[in-house]
């Protein structure tokens, strides 16, 4: 009664033949695959972006005139108050010094020229003001709407 050789046990996986084949065609498919264009791979750097134009200066309106003045301490005619550069620019742009004069007209029931309604003394020198609006020198009389 003998005992029988013990035979190696058979490799685990796939032939050996059929590795080798799949890497193969692998490469081979993806040798023919289409590729997707250069500017979607992330490993191809894009065109720059062309630098975007400044945006257009806000156009304000008398009460958006008014908000800056009364957050930035604006003074027409006198002072700036806290406002930088960049809001010194927004005013002069939209002509506040003008349209100020149509809010403190509406505000405190000026009526030009005839009585200063409930305009606070402190800006009756900024309602008095020359300024140079579309070419004109002229006072918050002129530029408010004049009389009614």
């Amino acid at each position: 009664m003998g005992r029988q050789p013990r035979r190696p046990a058979p490799p685990e996986g796939p032939p050996a033949a059929s590795m080798t084949a799949v890497p193969l065609l692998l490469i081979l498919a993806l040798a023919l695959s289409p590729q997707p264009a250069a500017a979607h791979s992330p490993h191809v750097p894009r065109a720059p972006r062309p630098p975007r134009p400044p945006p257009s200066p806000r156009k304000l309106d008398p009460q958006g005139c008014a908000a800056l003045a009364t957050h930035y301490n604006i003074v027409p005619g006198s002072s700036w108050g806290t406002a930088g550069p960049t809001v010194q620019q927004s005013w002069t742009t939209a002509d506040c010094d003008a349209l100020i004069c149509v809010y403190y007209r509406t505000k405190y029931n000026v009526v030009p020229f005839l009585s200063w309604g409930n305009l606070p003394e402190a800006l009756r020198p900024a309602w008095d003001f020359r300024r140079t609006s579309n070419g004109r020198n002229a006072t918050c009389n002129n530029l408010s709407g004049g009389v009614a």
